[in-house]
Formats: structure tokens, C-alpha cells, sequence
């Protein structure tokens, strides 16, 4: 008996080779991250677990990932506030370490729980993000993705998740989507949201809808593009043509006259649904600004003003002032400002190694707005730095983020942001990758649309088009005199 005893303790502390000792790990994240070498710990203590994959692992790496949202939540308050009272960039500064520490430490605990493929391993992450609790809402997007390699046997007699907060709703319909036909019995709870209040469920239920291919879902969606308009129009406009494959855009009289004349087959079932693709939206009318098409209501302008937007548009060190980057980035926006219908909302956020803001709040494109605007431009001085994080994460600030990027109603619906160079924090160069993922979480539900212009031949095309294409935008390129779209 005592030697039985000694053999379950044994197993208990000293697990078997093919299981890591999971004691480091909970050591190393017990501790708090601002104390010395916990940050390197905690780095090592992910490290060790090696290839294990269990539900318990899950947990382990998921309460890992909470606990660092909560270590980082007192800087990124701080910056926060501080950005909104326009604090000295010093003060805000202090902060970016630990943020980038705790940061830089979830991302190998995204890139792990990633790793996971057991179907043990699997389900429990769906079914804890899902839940939510204290993680944020872009790590929850992502990994309910993972949803796709649940087994067919355990999705046997699962539902579409009952839950109520709008967050927890955008991600069932994330899982939805991710499941595609396989769920789609799902398909009615999934359209009773085209309804709802919020207009992010709405457009989370649309793109739920194109991957459902329930017949069930043609009639609700043209009845919803008549009610919608703008952004949300057009996508429940390419929901429809995914699933019909008919290139009727957003135009509900083309889409009852189709409905009437050759939809009884696709309602009915007898069509298989979802191998159209949307069509290309026929050319805006709307004024542009730098080739790139004014369409939101509300508009946030991030432009450039460091020393090197001295430099001519050709390449030379000094351009005339007639030809210079920033000769060319101030009197487009002068000149786009001036043709702003009354009713949308604007404001100019102007960055170097600090930050100038036009008005505190975003205001109305009134004559009297647009000209205090437009004098205010001309009086910009240029000045050393090109801190592009704070700029992006003010933008973000005013658009309506809190201190997590929980869900939020957004005043903003489209970003210009103009550079000419690498981004810097102080006097050195600043992770691009980085700020790729800050923008991410900032912008969580794709609420907000982010083009960006990039002025002279050293701009970071990649980095700038990374930014651009993760957020719905287009890229212009204008250098040695030319203008390119990627």
C-alpha cells in the first residue's frame, strides 16, 4: 500500500516524459511582468511545453494570455488618457515598453494556441472563445477560426452559441462563417440578426450568410438592402452575389426583378448557393483625395509633417516649394476639405515627433469649419520624428476605442493616412510589425476603413500596404513623379 502511495504522489509531481512539467509556466506568469527577468521567464516557460497538446494546455495559455491583457491595462489607460489630454510624447513613452513587453509575450501565446490540432485541443479553445471572459475581442476573432477543423461527430447537435452581449454575438457569427454549409441549419438564428440594433452584427450576420448558403437567406437579405445604406448596403449587396453568382450590386429593383423572373430555383433549394463572387462597384462619384474615392461620413485625415516632407517629390534633398512632399500632402487636403458636402464629419490629426490636432472632436464640414481647418494647415510647421503609433492610435482614440478593443460604436468610419517614411518612437526606428497588430486590435470589427498614401521612394511599401489591405483600404504610391495603386 505505502509503495502504491508513493508511486500515484510520484506521478502527481514528476510527470512522464511524453507531459511537460506545466510548474514553470504557472510559476513564471504568478510573478508580475514589471518585476526583473519575468518577461525572458515566461518567454522560456512557453518554450518548454513543447509540442503539448491538450485542453488543458488551452487553459493554461488562454488564462496566460487574460492575465497580460490585465498587466497591461494601466499603460494602455494611460496612453490613452494621455493621448486624449495631448500629453508630452515622453510621458506616453514610458508606457510602450510594458505594453510591447506583454504584447510581444502574447503573440508566441497566439502562435501556440495556434499549434494546437487535437480535436480535444480544439474544441476546448472554441468553446472558451466563445465565452470570452477577459480576452480581447481580436484574439477571439482570430482563434474562433480554429472552429473549421471541429470534428463532424462534435458538431453533432450543436447550435448556434446562445449568447447575448453584441461582442459575443459578432464572434458566433465569426464561428458560423468559419463553419460555412456544414452549419448551415444555423442559418435562422443567424438571419434573425440581420435586424439587430447594432449595425457591426448586422454586417457580421451578412458575412455569416455568404458562407451559410441557406436558400432560407435570399428573400431577408434583399428585404435588408433596401433599409441599409452605404458600406453595410454594399456588403449585404455581395452576400447576395455570392450566393446567387447574379451581378445585380446593390440595386434593390434589379434584385426583386431577378427574384420574380429566375429566383424560385435558388429559394427553393434547388441551386446550389455560394460560388458567385461580388462584382467590382461601378466607379465612384465621390471627390478623391489623392486618387482614393471620399466615401465615408466621417472622416479622420492622418497626415505627415516631419523634416523629410521637405524633400521634393523627384528625390532631391530640398524640393521647391511649389514641388515638395509636403507642398503636395497640404494643398491636396486643402483643396479635398474645400469639397466636402456640409453634412459629413472631418478632423486632421498632424504628426511628427508629436501630435496637432485640428478640433478635439470630430465636426461638420461647415464653410467656417473647413476654412479655420484649411488656415490651420498652412500655419503646420514641420518638425523631427515620424511617430506613426501614436498618430494611428489617437485616430483609433477618437474613432471611439476604450481601453481594451472591446465592442464599440464607432464616429469614425474612414482614415487617410499619408507618410513619407519609416515609422519612429523617439529617435529610433519602431517595430512596423508592431504597429500592424496594435492597428488590428484598435480596429477589432473592421469598423473603420484605413486607406493609405505613401509620398516619395523610400516609403516601406509592404508595411504600408500590410496597414491598407488589413483594414478594407487602398494603397497610393506617388514617387519620382508617378502616382500607382496597389
Amino acid at each position: 500500500m505505502k509503495l502504491l502511495l508513493t508511486s500515484c504522489l510520484l506521478a502527481v509531481l514528476c510527470p512522464s516524459p511524453d507531459e511537460p512539467d506545466l510548474r514553470p509556466f504557472r510559476r513564471a506568469f504568478a510573478q508580475p511582468l514589471s518585476e526583473t527577468g519575468v518577461a525572458q521567464q515566461r518567454v522560456e516557460a512557453i518554450r518548454a511545453l513543447g509540442k503539448a497538446d491538450s485542453a488543458e494546455i488551452v487553459e493554461l495559455l488562454l488564462s496566460a494570455y487574460a492575465k497580460l491583457e490585465g498587466e497591461a491595462a494601466e499603460g494602455v489607460e494611460r496612453r490613452r488618457a494621455g493621448l486624449q489630454r495631448d500629453e508630452e510624447d515622453k510621458a506616453l513613452n514610458e508606457w510602450r515598453p510594458v505594453i510591447d513587453a506583454a504584447h510581444t509575450i502574447q503573440d508566441l501565446l497566439e502562435k501556440r494556441l495556434h499549434q494546437l490540432t487535437s480535436p480535444e485541443s480544439i474544441r476546448a479553445l472554441v468553446d472558451r472563445v466563445i465565452e470570452g471572459g477577459r480576452l480581447p475581442l481580436s484574439l477571439r476573432l482570430e482563434l474562433v477560426k480554429r472552429a473549421a477543423a471541429l470534428t463532424d461527430a462534435q458538431l453533432s447537435g450543436r447550435t448556434f452559441p446562445r449568447v447575448k452581449r453584441s461582442e459575443d454575438v459578432v464572434v458566433a457569427l465569426a464561428m458560423s462563417a468559419s463553419l460555412g454549409h456544414r452549419v448551415q441549419s444555423w442559418a435562422r438564428p443567424v438571419l434573425g440578426l440581420l435586424s439587430h440594433k447594432e449595425l457591426p452584427v448586422r454586417e457580421a450576420a451578412a458575412r455569416a450568410l455568404a458562407r451559410l448558403g441557406s436558400p432560407d437567406s435570399i428573400v431577408p437579405l434583399i428585404d435588408r438592402l433596401e433599409k441599409e445604406e452605404g458600406r453595410t448596403q454594399q456588403l449585404m449587396a455581395e452576400t447576395l452575389e455570392i450566393l446567387t453568382a447574379q451581378p445585380n450590386g446593390a440595386s434593390v429593383v434589379a434584385w426583386r426583378r431577378w427574384l420574380e423572373a429566375e429566383g424560385e430555383p435558388y429559394v427553393t433549394g434547388q441551386v446550389v448557393l455560394g460560388k458567385g463572387k461580388p462584382t467590382r462597384p461601378a466607379e465612384s462619384s465621390a471627390n478623391r483625395y489623392h486618387n482614393i474615392p471620399v466615401e465615408g461620413e466621417s472622416i479622420l485625415y492622418v497626415i505627415d509633417k516631419s523634416l523629410s516632407m521637405r524633400q521634393s517629390l523627384q528625390g532631391a534633398q530640398e524640393g521647391k516649394e511649389d514641388d515638395n512632399r509636403w507642398t503636395r500632402a497640404r494643398d491636396e487636403l486643402i483643396r479635398v476639405l474645400g469639397e466636402l458636402p456640409k453634412h459629413k464629419m472631418f478632423n486632421i490629426i498632424a504628426f511628427a515627433g508629436s501630435l496637432e490636432q485640428y478640433a478635439p472632436k470630430m465636426v461638420r464640414a461647415t464653410p467656417a469649419n473647413v476654412k479655420r481647418a484649411q488656415q490651420w494647415l498652412r500655419e503646420l510647421e514641420l518638425e523631427f520624428g515620424t511617430n506613426m503609433y501614436d498618430a494611428l492610435e489617437r485616430a483609433f482614440i477618437i474613432s471611439g476605442r476604450g481601453t481594451f478593443d472591446r465592442y464599440y460604436s464607432t464616429v469614425v468610419d474612414t482614415v487617410f493616412l499619408l507618410t513619407d517614411g519609416r515609422p519612429y518612437v523617439g529617435n529610433k526606428p519602431d517595430d512596423k510589425g508592431r504597429i500592424v497588430r496594435a492597428v488590428k486590435r484598435w480596429n477589432a470589427l473592421q469598423q473603420v476603413r484605413l486607406h493609405v498614401i505613401g509620398l516619395g521612394n523610400d516609403v516601406p511599401r509592404q508595411f504600408l500596404k500590410t496597414l491598407a489591405s488589413d483594414h478594407s483600404g487602398t494603397l497610393i504610391l506617388e514617387r519620382a513623379g508617378e502616382k500607382s495603386v496597389d
